[in-house]
């Protein structure tokens, strides 16, 4: 019928398995450590200035967002700008000597 023939399984052998036990938990301890340890502390005063930022311009263009520096960590990609026609630019942060590529 028609039904049958809209469905089909394709049965693997465990070492042809695309995600294993091991991948999965090996990936939960990259992203535990990432949280642990990339993760930038900001004041609830400056993380309510950042939102009302984004709120306030949602959808508005030409913008450049006012991110300070100390937000940033070194190889961060932020957003640099958005142009009157919704193109949005990005830019790398270096660190080293505090300002922006």
């Amino acid at each position: 019928g028609l039904a049958s023939s809209m469905y089909s399984v394709v049965c693997r052998k465990v070492h042809e398995c695309r995600f294993t036990l091991a991948q999965l938990q090996r990936s939960i301890q990259r992203a535990r450590n990432r949280l642990d340890n990339e993760r930038t502390e900001l004041t609830p005063d400056l993380l309510d200035k950042l939102l009302l930022e984004r709120e306030e311009n949602d959808h508005a263009v030409p913008f450049i967002p006012k991110q300070p520096n100390e937000t940033l960590k070194a190889g961060d990609i932020y957003l640099k700008s958005i142009d009157k026609n919704h193109r949005r630019y990005y830019d790398k942060f270096i660190a080293n000597d505090n300002s922006e590529r």
